[in-house]
């Protein structure tokens, strides 16, 4: 296939993953935050990472040949300890953020003066991520500095923790535009045009989504093509933002202008959108490489037919 070249892939790994956890595992997660306090929570959490490096051997291949790659050297079993632990306390902070316990942590930001300009000019925009870091820590800095934020999202494979979640933050449903659901767009156009931001994750294939392949540390992986497609038809100007976990109670956000407006010529589309999708990468892998113990996407991501 050609690097400018579509495909849609024959499946989607992390829509196939089954969401882990019962409805009760989940809300006693959350009594134990309430009950508790965050450092008995992250204690507890910890053992469920290790118990999770132990018996799920997908995710802990995944994560030891992600790491081999980006640290340079063969991965250890502390590395996917490490790694997969930091994916239990980042989501395991998502309940107190929720809760606007904000004060809990402390969030460090860089560049937030380019959300300031678009809020005080009252122009919608796409915030694009990843499942890099915390897409809750980047969400609740964005809510206390006034700015008004919208999340496109898919949620149909991880509905119990979903319904959990959105008990602590039932202001958030009317917030929330399903991806997949038929109005998705249209109410995506309606907010932007009031003059609010779209928070939304871009780096996962799946949905029957259109792909295209760039290169990601040296390899090949597929990248979606809709949050381009969506900016392009939403003409609105689109920023890349990253809330990334630094340790302890700390998170480092960022935010950086993409494009002020998606252009996608008629007679060369799909490569304009295949350098959109390479420059979104080479962002990725700029932060991945800082930080690479966030990286969430607990599966096979590069493109199976090339070795590790």
């Amino acid at each position: 296939m050609s690097a400018g070249g579509p495909a849609t892939p024959p499946k989607a790994a992390w829509l196939t993953h089954e969401e882990r956890g019962t409805a009760l595992g989940i809300r006693f997660v959350v009594w134990l935050c309430n009950q508790a306090g965050r450092a008995v929570a992250r204690a507890f959490v910890r053992m469920l990472a290790l118990y999770f490096v132990l018996f799920a051997g997908a995710s802990r291949r995944a994560s030891r040949g992600f790491l081999t790659h980006v640290l340079g050297r063969k991965a250890r079993l502390g590395d996917v300890v490490k790694h997969i632990t930091t994916f239990a306390l980042v989501a395991l902070d998502r309940v107190f953020l929720l809760q606007g316990q904000r004060e809990k942590f402390e969030l460090t930001s860089h560049g937030t003066e380019h959300l300031d300009a678009l809020t005080a000019q009252k122009r919608g925009a796409i915030l694009l991520g990843a499942h890099l870091g915390s897409f809750e820590a980047m969400r609740a800095r964005a809510d206390k500095r006034g700015h008004d934020l919208y999340v496109l999202a898919y949620l149909e494979n991880a509905k119990k923790i979903t319904q959990a979640l959105s008990a602590l933050a039932p202001e958030m449903h009317d917030r929330v535009i399903a991806l997949g659901s038929v109005d998705a767009l249209l109410r995506a156009k309606e907010v932007v045009d009031q003059g609010a931001m779209i928070a939304m994750l871009g780096d996962r294939t799946g949905l029957n989504s259109k792909t295209t392949e760039v290169d990601f540390f040296g390899r090949k992986a597929a990248l979606p093509t809709g949050p381009f497609l969506l900016a392009s038809t939403l003409r609105c100007p689109v920023l890349l933002v990253f809330g990334l976990y630094a340790g302890g109670n700390r998170y480092q956000m960022f935010c950086e202008p993409f494009a002020e407006r998606i252009v996608l010529p008629r007679k060369d589309r799909e490569r304009a959108l295949h350098d959109y999708a390479q420059a979104y990468a080479a962002r990725i892998e700029h932060y991945a490489r800082l930080y690479p113990f966030n990286w969430f996407n607990l599966y096979e991501f590069w493109s199976s037919e090339q070795p590790a």
